[in-house]
């Protein structure tokens, strides 16, 4: 049984850390953007209030020109807006403080570190030289709590809770930097198709930085670099048995019939497909081999390898001796034998 006021602290605890981690990423990767792209282009600070739903209230709060500093100020260290990293830090703490008794120690020992950490460098973390260290350690801190709760905490209501608001928080998030850069970038690509004057938006470099708001740009390329391929399906090895905890557990009862294997990856070149059939041949000779010595691995080789019939040079010695003194014995008997 878990109090509703723990509940409802877990949850927003979870929600409070993944949109500071969140807002990290898109201020570093919106960073990074503006220096890839060339001089010659055309970049704006305001998709960022765009993406955190805080355009209205940055304009009322701040007058004159929008820039790079006031708006990266204003999503980092300002206290006064309840979505900057510094406020979501400092709520996610104070809701995860009347839980300690629910969450790991090590979790909780993060998030203090963390908001002591945020706290202490959050304004020195508005600048362009040291914003890429200051948003760097406060996502490595984000990631380490994570792990920290998947490895230790129970699964229990209390840790369904946590994924509840970390998910909604992350795919609310989503579907906000899809909406406005997506919209934003294919909006600007059709009026280049049309021919409305639109100078070069380097399409490419801004793709690839909305995919890394969001920690798509490897699964991306793998994806492209599939596609090139023939989308030729991955090998999976036992697919009909999956893992559950680190361990292995039949998916369909015992004496049932499994599912049909997934198709095994062909290589396209005929050279390596020659290569990997001789491979497969020569493990199915072994195994015939080691069927046929009684299960022992080699044996046959090692035979051939010590004589004519498979005997070993000491017991060829030993037969002769005995034969020699057999033959003695026989002589003896006869009277042929040597006096």
């Amino acid at each position: 049984m878990l109090l509703s006021r723990v509940a409802d602290s877990l949850y927003w605890g979870a929600r409070y850390l993944e949109r500071a981690e969140d807002t990290a990423r898109i201020v570093r990767s919106y960073t990074e953007l503006v220096i890839d792209l060339p001089t010659s282009a055309l970049s704006t600070w305001e998709p960022l209030l765009a993406v955190a739903g805080s355009s209205v209230l940055f304009e009322q709060q701040h007058e004159g020109t929008i820039g790079e500093l006031p708006i990266v100020r204003y999503l980092v260290a300002d206290q006064h807006n309840p979505g900057s990293i510094s406020s979501s830090v400092e709520s996610a703490r104070e809701n995860l403080r009347t839980t300690r008794e629910i969450i790991p120690r090590e979790a909780w020992q993060t998030v203090n570190d963390l908001y002591l950490y945020v706290g202490s460098n959050a304004a020195g973390g508005v600048e362009r030289r040291s914003r890429a260290r200051f948003l760097g350690h406060l996502i490595g801190e984000c990631q380490q709590l994570d792990g920290v709760m998947t490895t230790v905490m129970n699964r229990d209501e209390a840790y369904e809770l946590w994924r509840l608001g970390q998910s909604l928080e992350r795919a609310d998030m989503t579907t906000r930097v899809v909406g406005v850069r997506a919209a934003a970038l294919l909006a600007a690509e059709r009026r280049k198709a049309d021919g409305d004057g639109v100078a070069d938006i380097h399409d490419d470099v801004q793709w690839m930085g909305l995919l890394r708001e969001r920690v798509a740009d490897v699964p991306a390329r793998h994806a492209r670099a599939d596609r090139r391929r023939g989308g030729r399906p991955i090998p999976a090895a036992r697919s009909h048995v999956p893992t559950f905890g680190g361990e292995l557990c039949d998916a369909h009862p015992r004496g049932a019939e499994p599912p049909a294997p997934v198709a095994s990856y062909a290589p396209r070149d005929g050279r390596v497909g020659a290569r990997v059939g001789r491979v497969r041949e020569r493990r199915r000779r072994r195994r015939i081999a080691r069927r046929r010595d009684g299960g022992r691995p080699g044996r046959a080789g090692r035979d051939r390898r010590r004589g004519a019939r498979g005997i070993r040079p000491i017991e060829r010695v030993s037969r002769m001796i005995v034969d020699r003194v057999e033959l003695d014995r026989v002589l003896e008997r006869t009277g042929t034998g040597p006096s």
